[in-house]
């Protein structure tokens, strides 16, 4: 069996339409292609302005308030070179809260539980969490027989 080039744009994209003949077919093609390519452009330039601020809303809803000389947990995605990341902790801390920089970003100096050389750094809200100690109110009650 022979084969044209041609065959596999056919089998893919079917035979090509009837061409009429002379130019003002063509250019109301062109024409209605742009209007609607411009259509579909402002309509996803819509979409995308619309789910921007329903982002924007959902990220600044759930705002953490941290005060100053609060303890807290700092995320650290950083694993050391052979180990798994699957067993790793990446919350390093305490931290305490040194000043606030803005509504989005607190400067943490580390605690004095951490005895770390550590210097004070500025980070994001979100790689902060509420640091608690370990009493829980569950948890039983050693007694002393």
């Amino acid at each position: 069996m022979i084969r044209s080039t041609g065959t596999n744009g056919l089998i893919a994209f079917g035979s090509p339409p009837d061409r009429p003949r002379g130019d003002l077919h063509y250019n109301r093609y062109v024409k209605e292609l742009s209007a609607r390519i411009r259509h579909a452009q402002d309509y996803a330039r819509e979409n995308m302005q619309a789910a921007t601020r329903r982002q924007r809303r959902s990220y600044h809803q759930e705002k953490k308030l941290f005060v100053v000389g609060a303890k807290v947990w700092l995320f650290t995605p950083v694993t050391k070179r052979h180990d798994s990341r699957k067993l790793t902790l990446f919350w390093s801390g305490p931290w305490n809260i040194l000043e606030k920089v803005n509504d989005l970003s607190y400067r943490i100096i580390p605690a004095v539980e951490m005895e770390s050389g550590k210097p004070e750094t500025t980070v994001s809200i979100d790689r902060l969490k509420a640091y608690h100690t370990g009493t829980y109110i569950d948890e039983p009650a050693i007694s002393k027989v």
